[in-house]
């Protein structure tokens, strides 16, 4: 019989025998990532993506950029400062890398503190008349959002004001659905990212706690690993392809080891500092067109992914008959 304190309404994983004694053994350990994070959230919601969203098509040149609209079905010119990179779920997202976007975002906001400010339409028009302009061809299509609520002074904002802060912070991303654990640090806050429930499109952002003093590389590593993309997937809703779902409610109560004694805050440095190593080979891949030396690196970077397995599971205290079930 199932014991009725193990009942929850935290995803449920099935599993008997020896499964079932590792799951409840990695359920005990405490915090999990949403205790550690300050926040686990969706990506932007424009309400109009096809106005907002827009591709790159020329360089940057003289303040402005080059774009395709899919709303005017042309080109069109922005001013830079007012566009963001845009990441499309696993297409940008991908374990311990950031994909160069090839979409931008207007994003004709004020951050302030901790508070987004629409940037009036009078002060678009004075300081970055291009994107006034194309708005200004877009009006009757954002007005009509939502049966019409958008006629009103403040027609040009997103349909919805959530996240705008956090995007623009330091930031470990991850796509909404993916073939396995694909999270990646952004160290520098640059990249936005759409709501989940796009098509695949759309991603999370988990900020961390400052409280818990964790180096967001050893978190990347941690939730890259076998181990707790195992956890994952075993409450994961899964889809054709092999694609797994990794929202909030499934990745928030990952177990997530904090070190208090020497010996284990080595490994937590260790993990880190390969977890960054990873990073730095993902991204010099990107930039190099050798096929040769891309194959060393992709090599050398694996090396380091499988240490970091390594390195978790003795965090996590698993044992050779628990890796079996882990990697079975």
């Amino acid at each position: 019989m199932l014991p009725i304190d193990s009942v929850s309404e935290q995803p449920w994983p099935f599993s008997f025998g020896d499964e079932s004694k590792l799951l409840n053994k990695m359920s005990l350990i405490r915090p999990v990532l949403s205790d550690v994070c300050d926040k686990i959230f969706q990506g932007i919601i424009t309400g109009a993506d096809k106005v907002f969203v827009l591709e790159l098509k020329g360089g940057f040149e003289k303040g402005v950029v080059e774009l395709y609209s899919k709303a005017l079905q042309r080109n069109v010119k922005i001013e830079r400062k007012l566009l963001r990179p845009l990441l499309k779920g696993s297409r940008d997202i991908r374990r311990y890398r950031i994909v160069n976007p090839k979409k931008y975002v207007i994003f004709q906001y004020h951050i302030e503190s901790e508070t987004a400010r629409l940037i009036p339409f009078h002060e678009l028009e004075a300081k970055f008349p291009n994107c006034a302009d194309y708005l200004r061809s877009n009006k009757k299509t954002l007005e009509e959002r939502e049966h019409g609520k958008w006629k009103c002074p403040e027609w040009h904002a997103y349909s919805r004001n959530q996240n705008l802060v956090q995007c623009s912070k330091k930031k470990i991303l991850t796509p909404s659905i993916a073939k396995k654990a694909a999270f990646v640090y952004d160290e520098k806050g640059s990249y936005y990212f759409l709501g989940s429930g796009r098509g695949g499109g759309g991603g999370y952002g988990l900020s961390i706690n400052e409280k818990f003093n964790i180096d967001p590389f050893y978190l990347v590593g941690l939730l890259n690993s076998k181990l707790l993309d195992y956890l994952t997937k075993k409450v994961s809703t899964r889809f054709n392809g092999g694609f797994f779902a990794y929202n909030k409610q499934y990745i928030q109560a990952l177990p997530i080891v904090i070190p208090k004694d020497a010996g284990s805050n080595t490994l937590k440095d260790q993990i880190a500092a390969l977890s960054l190593k990873v990073m730095n080979l993902n991204q010099t891949i990107s930039t190099i067109s050798d096929s040769s030396r891309i194959e060393l690196l992709k090599r050398e970077a694996t090396v380091y992914e499988e240490k970091i397995d390594e390195l978790v599971y003795g965090l996590y205290a698993v044992t050779n008959e628990e890796r079996q079930i882990i990697e079975g």
